[in-house]
């Protein structure tokens, strides 16, 4: 199966991004965007600028005034446009951030790349193209229970997903696969993970 050899393929380079990161932020321009072999740690559908991210989620020390540096959209790239998907992104109107809101926008955009570790490898290099439209969907819940289980015909280089929760365990195998309109392309994905209902 397709899935497998890229699986194990995908998660030496989550190892690699796990350990590197903190560096690849560096690299980064002043819309949060990386270039060159720097894009593949990059979360392939946002800028390593969120503005929910910044204002929400990170430590209370860490958050800067995202609005007075940024304006958050939503573009259609070129090299996105050919999978039919588009990014979040930021214009950055004004460049003029203090030291201590370079470091903590560094430190937002660094836990950024932790929280969505190795996206650009698992979308561009071992994500799949597909129509969602031309999958199955079987779908069961029972006492809180649930999984759902989508495939094409075949097995090798079909798009397939298989996700769920039993108990404490939640699980997600295959691509990412959701309802979207039109053929476009899906990351990999491969996770077990405990958790409450």
């Amino acid at each position: 199966m397709k899935w497998i050899v890229y699986f194990v393929l995908n998660t030496v380079f989550t190892v690699l991004c796990y350990l590197t990161n903190w560096l690849a932020v560096l690299f980064a321009d002043e819309r949060g965007e990386l270039h060159g072999i720097w894009k593949y740690w990059q979360t392939w559908d946002d800028s390593l600028d969120v503005e929910w991210f910044v204002k929400e989620k990170v430590p209370k020390f860490l958050r800067y005034d995202f609005d007075s540096h940024y304006i958050s959209s939503r573009e259609f790239t070129p090299e996105l446009d050919k999978y039919n998907r588009d990014k979040g992104c930021v214009i950055c109107f004004n460049n003029d951030f203090t030291v201590l809101e370079r470091i903590q926008r560094y430190f937002c955009r660094t836990l950024w790349l932790y929280r969505n570790n190795s996206y650009g490898f698992a979308f561009y290099w071992f994500g799949i193209d597909a129509d969602y439209n031309e999958l199955t969907v079987k779908e069961e819940r029972w006492n809180g229970n649930w999984y759902e289980l989508v495939y094409g015909d075949g097995l090798w280089n079909k798009p397939w997903k298989f996700t769920g929760q039993v108990g404490w365990v939640s699980f997600y195998f295959g691509w990412k696969l959701y309802g979207y309109s039109g053929k476009t392309r899906y990351m990999i994905a491969g996770r077990v993970i405990l958790r409450k209902k």
